[in-house]
């Protein structure tokens, strides 16, 4: 009966061992998922945007490549012209968002959306580093999907009339 209680013990450490280290890895990774807002306060025509929130007090790094591949989502830091532009013909951009804030990015829709089918996967991919590393200096990646369909519900042009 002993060894019983010694065996549960030991698993209850080794879980415990695990939780602590998973927590201490994990907690402070950023959370990064697709919404969709009108383009001006009150406005009918919803566009999609990439939220990202740093649940660390430390400021974050976040990059990205401009011009993806057909199938992905380019990334704007604003609505401004010259963000879009330099989603179009910049190589990769990079900002910081500070500690514990949480900011939305503009997503432009790929070049062929129209040609892709329903169900076709589209992607939004980044990565992120702490700005003043402790021990883990290369960068982290996040790369987020959703189908065409979903981004025509959630952008409610799904019956295409505000397209």
């Amino acid at each position: 009966m002993l060894d019983v209680f010694q065996g549960l013990g030991a698993l209850a450490g080794v879980a415990s061992v695990i939780f602590v280290v998973w927590e201490k890895w994990f907690r402070f990774y950023p959370s990064a998922f697709l919404i969709a807002r009108p383009l001006i306060e009150g406005g009918a025509a919803k566009s999609p945007y990439l939220r990202v929130e740093n649940r660390s007090d430390r400021p974050i790094l976040l990059s990205w490549e401009d011009g993806p591949p057909y199938t992905g989502f380019r990334v704007g830091l604003d609505q401004s012209t010259r963000a879009l532009i330099r989603s179009l013909i910049a190589n990769q951009t990079s900002t910081a968002l500070e500690g514990l804030a949480t900011r939305e990015f503009p997503l432009y829709r790929p070049e062929g959306f129209d040609d892709l089918a329903l169900d076709a996967a589209i992607e939004v991919e980044f990565t992120w580093r702490f700005a003043q590393p402790i021990f883990y200096k290369r960068d982290r990646r996040i790369c987020l999907q959703i189908d065409k369909r979903s981004v025509l519900i959630l952008t409610d042009t799904e019956d295409g009339d505000l397209l």
